[in-house]
């Protein structure tokens, strides 16, 4: 700094600590203004996460849809079994009396006749 003609004091100690002072605030403001051009790192973990979220929201649906397609697929399934099995084979025959029933219509007693030998059969084939 050039000292004015005719002065021959040292510059005065309060214009230089204005001058740092300045230095310094210029300085502060210039590292507030990079932070705002780059997000905090928390603000960049906070996007990460609403991606994440979103992608694993995304095939939760994907997920859901096939699953309520799946069900609807089952559901139409059983309600044609329903309808397909006749009224008769949902009754079940207590054991006893299947075994009763086999031995009243066993072809032995019925001279091996073709229909002792279908009924008895089929009684059989009820069996659990």
């Amino acid at each position: 700094m050039q000292k004015p003609s005719g002065d021959t004091s040292k510059p005065k100690r309060a214009g230089i600590r204005a001058v740092r002072a300045m230095e310094e605030k210029i300085s502060a403001l210039e590292v507030e203004l990079a932070q705002f051009k780059q997000p905090p790192v928390t603000y960049r973990k906070m996007q990460d996460r609403v991606r994440f979220l979103t992608d694993a929201n995304l095939r939760l649906r994907d997920d859901l849809q096939r699953i309520q397609e799946e069900l609807s697929t089952l559901r139409f399934t059983a309600n044609r079994l329903r309808e397909a099995t006749p009224a008769s084979a949902e009754a079940v025959i207590a054991p006893q009396m299947l075994a009763r029933l086999v031995r009243l219509c066993h072809p032995d007693k019925h001279d091996n006749s073709l229909a002792s030998n279908e009924a008895s059969a089929w009684l059989l084939g009820q069996r659990t």
